[in-house]
């Protein structure tokens, strides 16, 4: 599928900020080319912020596409914190694939990538982060998740199957914080937009996996005692740079 019909879909769905007001252009000097000679055709940069932990700085999204036989950078200059890039799920047979740093540090990594399919990357030291790499034939119909996936368990598992969808719509709740759960409403709503995906040659919507299920807040049995602290990792405050609070409670009443 056309890479720029892809983003152009992925900007309506989801309101993610527009690159030119929300995010400096990379500068050359910045760039960080950790394999000599392969010059990357997309970048993802390692970030603090919430849902966006893996960010590419055009399109502000956690997901970059490119094609066979490209490169992306994963740089980490926008983060105080030390990670690892390491493959959470990747295509089965592709060249130099997983992908792992033994050790959080500071250092990126450029990769090339030749099987066209889907490739998702975390960090082991906080796997909630999430970034992805979709390498799309151009002269398929969708976009290419592939046939199969690899998961970092060892186990292969064939893109229609269940658990390989819910995979997808996991990473796309969870890199897209306007799709997180939220208690003040009546209803979780999941609503993804008409984007044409190729599963192993069948071309499914991704609006296919929305879903909706009631936000219903349990009352509980016995009265508490005492306080009880919340932490709230990922909460953004009002004239806080970092985010994150911590909430007092009151069991008692």
């Amino acid at each position: 599928m056309n890479q720029t019909s892809f983003l152009a879909l992925a900007l309506v769905a989801f309101p993610l900020a527009n690159a030119a007001n929300a995010v400096e252009r990379s500068k050359s000097e910045d760039v960080i080319i950790s394999r000599p000679g392969v010059l990357p055709s997309a970048v993802l940069e390692m970030t603090d912020e919430p849902g966006k932990w893996f960010k590419d700085p055009k399109s502000g999204g956690s997901l970059v596409v490119i094609k066979p036989g490209q490169a992306v950078l994963i740089k980490m200059t926008d983060t105080n914190t030390d990670h690892t890039i390491t493959s959470l799920l990747w295509q089965p047979g592709a060249a130099n694939f997983p992908v792992d740093q033994e050790r959080p540090s500071n250092a990126s990594v450029t990769q090339t990538f030749d099987k066209p399919g889907l490739y998702v990357f975390t960090c082991k030291v906080h796997p909630y982060m999430l970034g992805a790499v979709v390498v799309d034939d151009p002269t398929t119909e969708g976009l290419d998740i592939g046939s199969e996936i690899q998961l970092v368990t060892g186990a292969k598992v064939p893109t229609t199957s269940d658990i390989a969808k819910k995979l997808l719509r996991t990473f796309f709740i969870g890199t897209t914080p306007t799709l997180w759960r939220d208690y003040r409403t009546r209803n979780w709503e999941v609503k993804f937009p008409d984007l044409p995906i190729n599963l192993a040659g069948s071309v499914l919507k991704l609006s296919a996996l929305n879903f909706s299920e009631p936000n219903a807040l349990l009352q509980p049995q016995s009265p508490g005692v005492g306080e009880v602290w919340v932490d709230t990792q990922f909460e953004g405050v009002s004239g806080k740079t970092k985010h994150g609070t911590a909430t007092q409670i009151d069991a008692s009443n």
